[in-house]
């Protein structure tokens, strides 16, 4: 709040991408007359954001890769792991029928 009182005399300032979208838009409906955003401006307020977050996602990824590696699981223990899912869920059915309940 501080930040956009202080830059408040700026023209097209943004502090928050959603808020200036919804900004944009009204003044483009209906006719902001010579406060109509310019094209560069749609531009620079729409896809600035989108293209930070993406280099931010890249960033966090080649920063913690390790955190995500993802190992493919042998075919017969995938097996073997669905069926011990398989037991435990009709375990928990045939309980749950006889008035047991697990929470």
């Amino acid at each position: 709040t501080g930040g956009a009182m202080a830059s408040s005399g700026f023209d097209q300032g943004s502090f928050n991408p959603a808020v200036t979208l919804g900004i944009n838009m009204a003044s483009f409906v209906h006719g902001g007359g010579d406060s109509s955003p310019s094209f560069g401006a749609w531009l620079l307020f729409l896809f600035a954001p989108l293209l930070g977050a993406v280099l931010a996602a890249a960033v966090f990824w080649a920063t913690r890769a390790v955190e995500y590696h993802i190992h493919k699981v042998p075919e017969r223990a995938a097996e073997r792991e669905g069926e011990a899912w398989q037991a435990s869920e009709d375990t928990e059915v045939r309980a749950a029928s006889q008035g047991n309940v697990f929470i």
